[in-house]
């Protein structure tokens, strides 16, 4: 044996023996393999907040027994809750009354100011504003009501009277149903509160006022 051959030939050998594990470390599949940093990027949302929002819910109301709002777009599902701006429909046994009452400068008012509010907070405060003006609106047609039947020598104006009487004492009794109700609608419970109570002293003023409607379109 030829010694001085034998490391040049002990080199040779170990190169052969490394050659392909090396090239099977280099000979990965594009794709099969990415960066730990690139994997978490890849799984996250394409928009966290979108992602994160909760689903909108909405309340039911009536006009008789406490009304209802709303609330921002989504107050108007699951029940009769008007959409932002929107009020309920009044309806009557009387179309042309309800036309008259449907222009009301109120209503009008309300949906500017509606348009302009841009927060929960906000929304509720026009509400707000508006169930008081809707409370002054029953306080003066009832006044009038009360002297229009002063000339009635009918029944009428005794179960006016008595139904009045009635709504008032069962107020306090709504309002905290409505309150008491709202709180189901989430984020929404402040304005969904609001707008009920503004639709519980609308719808009244309503129905006082297509009674006064019969007097004053008798009388002229």
């Amino acid at each position: 044996m030829n010694l001085k051959k034998m490391p040049a030939a002990l080199a040779l050998a170990a190169l052969l023996l490394f050659a392909p594990a090396c090239a099977k470390q280099k000979a990965v599949p594009a794709g099969t393999s990415r960066p730990a940093s690139s994997l978490a990027e890849a799984s996250q949302p394409v928009s966290q907040g979108a992602a994160s929002q909760p689903a909108s819910s909405g309340g039911g109301g009536c006009c008789a027994g406490g009304a209802s709002s709303g609330t921002a777009s989504s107050a108007a599902q699951g029940g009769t809750v008007p959409q932002q701006g929107a009020v309920l429909p009044v309806k009557t046994d009387d179309e042309t009354f309800d036309r008259k009452f449907a222009a009301n400068s109120l209503d009008k008012a309300y949906r500017a100011e509606m348009e302009k509010a841009v927060s929960n907070v906000e929304m509720a405060k026009v509400s707000e504003k508006y169930a008081a003006l809707w409370q002054k609106e029953i306080a003066a047609v009832w006044g009038r009501l009360e002297r229009a039947m002063k000339t009635d020598s009918s029944k009428k104006p005794a179960a006016l009277k008595a139904e009045q009487q009635k709504w008032e004492a069962g107020k306090s009794a709504a309002l905290q149903k409505i309150a008491a109700d709202a709180q189901t609608g989430g984020s929404m419970a402040q304005v969904d509160a609001a707008s009920r109570t503004m639709e519980f002293y609308r719808a009244r003023a309503a129905r006082l006022s297509r009674e006064l409607y019969d007097y004053t379109k008798s009388a002229g």
